[in-house]
């Protein structure tokens, strides 16, 4: 963002890929004060981007529900398993969460997880795992550090 703004001055929206390209950007345009002036869209519905959301820092996070992923695909694989008929396409929905469903949303997302204690148990834990754990190994590199 920091080299985006400076030569595109006229920027009103950003998309970033994932959530946490899209809070990166939001220290950026909070340091600006241009939260206000461009929209800005992440995807994933992360915790933290949705309460970016609430708190108006945000526009919009498009959402992946993992634990929905994956009891519809345990689901569709015990349909095989059991050759039934299994789905060719299946859709497991991808809401836009924006100001007026972040809250429902959120709530939502905390009973998945355990309730709003279990949420922030895990966000503490995700936080200090972050700066703990050690870089992965380059999967291209061998034992003695050549290629």
């Amino acid at each position: 963002m920091e080299d985006v703004l400076p030569t595109n001055p006229h920027v009103s929206a950003v998309f970033c890929a994932n959530d946490q390209v899209a809070l990166g950007a939001l220290q950026t345009l909070a340091a600006r004060h241009l939260t206000s002036k461009i929209k800005l869209v992440g995807f994933d519905g992360a915790i933290e981007a949705t309460q970016a959301i609430i708190a108006r820092q945000m526009y919009a996070t498009v959402a992946q529900d993992p634990f929905g992923m994956a009891q519809i695909g345990i689901e569709e694989a015990v349909r095989a398993v059991k050759h039934e008929g299994v789905k060719r396409t299946v859709n497991t929905g991808n809401p836009l969460v924006t100001q007026r469903n972040a809250e429902a949303y959120l709530a939502k997302v905390e009973k998945k997880l355990g309730g709003e204690r279990a949420v922030a148990r895990f966000m503490r834990r995700g936080r200090s795992a972050r700066r703990r754990a050690p870089a992965p190994p380059c999967a291209g590199r061998s034992r003695s550090g050549g290629w």
